[in-house]
């Protein structure tokens, strides 16, 4: 569905029954691809793709995308989002957002007010997103309405080899080796 906004450019979700947007979704999986390399990002881009594909054929796509588009229809933007269960309650989330231009306030109004309708229809109650800095969530907080629910923080797994033995009925040993 394209959304013409009124400074020329435009808003479209990458939905299977708009033409518009089987030609454009290569450009946005090549768009997430590109944001997970060059943020780093822990998701695998094959895998990543992968799903984008699968969810826009699917009858009710679990992952959706959005493109911002610039007045020749060139994408300027686009937004990752999905909509799944976090222990017993459904969430939409942003996974990606990434904007070549400062949104415009009806460009942020059409898609948070979209996020909230298809968030709805999937029986989520929030919607939830990350962010890489401070500033970040001061843009969220400002342009989109977001608060501060929590602060994700990381850690990572030592990558060593861990083989439980059993010695004694009762008694366990554990064997590490890096």
């Amino acid at each position: 569905m394209k959304i013409d906004l009124p400074d020329g450019t435009a808003a479209l979700i990458l939905e299977r029954s708009d033409a518009l947007a089987w030609v454009l979704m290569p450009a946005f999986i090549e768009r997430v691809r590109g944001m997970c390399s060059v943020y780093d990002s822990e998701a695998d881009q094959d895998i990543v793709a992968d799903a984008i594909s699968r969810a826009f054929t699917s009858q009710t796509p679990g992952l959706i995308g959005l493109l911002h588009l610039d007045e020749l229809g060139k994408p300027i933007g686009h937004m990752l989002v999905s909509a799944g269960e976090w222990m017993g309650t459904q969430i939409v989330s942003v996974l990606q957002l990434e904007l070549e231009r400062t949104p415009s306030r009806p460009l942020t109004e059409i898609i948070m007010g979209w996020l909230e309708r298809w968030g709805a229809a999937n029986g989520a109650k929030f919607i939830h997103c990350t962010t890489r800095s401070a500033a970040l969530a001061r843009l969220f907080q400002s342009q989109y309405g977001f608060e501060k629910g929590m602060v994700l923080m990381r850690r990572g797994i030592r990558q060593e080899r861990v083989a439980v033995q059993v010695a004694e009925p009762n008694q366990v040993t554990k064997e590490v080796s890096q």
